[in-house]
């Protein structure tokens, strides 16, 4: 492939077929699939995984289209539903448009896209309850991702989003039930791997207490999770840089990376720069087993239809306009405020 092809068309709310052509009757593959808010790196990182840079500030060989100046200046988004990129490995790379953007609703609301999910009914008052519709469409992608994906990655610009871990919980929730039979005939439900990627971190993040206390506080959030997020890779597990292992970080090494700013002209005495990084990252992430999707061994055209399946489930689930209902609303929060 040259360039990208789009998976889910974000105005149509359908699986497309552009990706099809591309796609073998291989069963050796893995999906990577990556989400997080506007603006957080998230085009620029899966084009590095697909292409590792050289020099990082070139955008011009970018497989994934990243935001342009105006985009940013204007703060509006740039990837719209789900483009899609195969690699020379056969590793299926899924760009997803930011959850939970203000970009993405004002879209919606400015062209009344066709979302499948409604928070509110015609005749609630607070009809339409637009930023309830937004926040149910974010949770529709995630749980098309933590359902088609051998591998999810969460990106970041913050050193600590509850806000985000919040919502990928939501969307383990909501997900379509796709278990696998085992031998003893116990359903075993499938999530896939879950990387966390804090992008632009500053240099002085990179300390063993700062990541102790970043892996001890993941390792509280996710504790009620089936998600998992040790799976042997991260910054601290001891394979990437000598000052930060578990010894040292006195922590499990969790699904947890961190990734510097561009810079220029790094110092010659440090060994932090994102170019070494953002390979180590690749390689962790191109190394992982991939579970089994299905009870069925899956080739890549088989994937691309069980995709379509599992997006159309979605759109026809009840349980995504139930959460919306208990989403709150202009009313229900002015009900609030009165009984105070």
């Amino acid at each position: 492939m040259k360039c990208c092809a789009k998976l889910l068309d974000d105005d149509t709310q359908m699986v497309q077929d552009g990706l099809l052509e591309y796609l073998t009757e291989s069963t050796d593959f893995l999906v990577v699939g990556c989400i997080g808010p506007q603006g957080v790196g998230k085009s620029t990182l899966l084009s590095h995984f697909a292409k590792p840079p050289d020099d990082p500030f070139d955008s011009e060989n970018l497989i994934f289209k990243k935001q342009s100046k105006s985009q940013i200046d204007s703060s509006t988004h740039c990837t719209d539903g789900i483009d899609a990129y195969i690699t020379d490995e056969r590793v299926i790379l899924l760009d997803s448009q930011p959850v939970l953007s203000l970009s993405v609703l004002v879209r919606h609301y400015n062209c009344e896209g066709n979302l499948s999910a409604r928070s509110c009914s015609r005749d609630d008052p607070d009809y339409p309850c637009i930023e309830s519709d937004m926040e149910l469409l974010s949770l529709q992608y995630c749980a098309f991702l933590l359902t088609v994906c051998h591998v999810v990655v969460v990106v970041q610009d913050y050193s600590f989003n509850p806000q985000l871990i919040r919502f990928l919980q939501t969307a383990e929730m909501l997900k379509p039930s796709t278990g696998v039979h085992t031998d003893e005939d116990t359903l075993l439900e499938y999530f896939p791997h879950v990387v966390l990627v804090n992008n632009k971190s500053e240099l002085s993040t990179f300390t063993k207490k700062n990541l102790h206390d970043l892996q001890e506080g993941y390792k509280k959030l996710f504790g009620q999770s089936q998600l998992p997020i040790q799976s042997g890779i991260g910054i601290a597990n001891g394979n990437i840089l000598k000052s930060l292992t578990p010894e040292l970080c006195k922590s499990d090494p969790i699904n947890l990376f961190l990734l510097p700013r561009f810079q220029k002209d790094p110092p010659s005495y440090e060994n932090i720069n994102y170019t070494s990084l953002v390979k180590d990252l690749r390689l962790q992430i191109y190394g992982l087993a991939p579970a089994p999707l299905t009870h069925t061994l899956l080739t890549e055209k088989n994937w691309w239809h069980y995709a379509g399946k599992i997006w159309e489930d979605i759109k026809k689930s009840t349980f995504f306009p139930e959460f919306g209902r208990l989403l709150p609303t202009p009313s229900s929060a002015k009900a609030e405020i009165n009984q105070t």
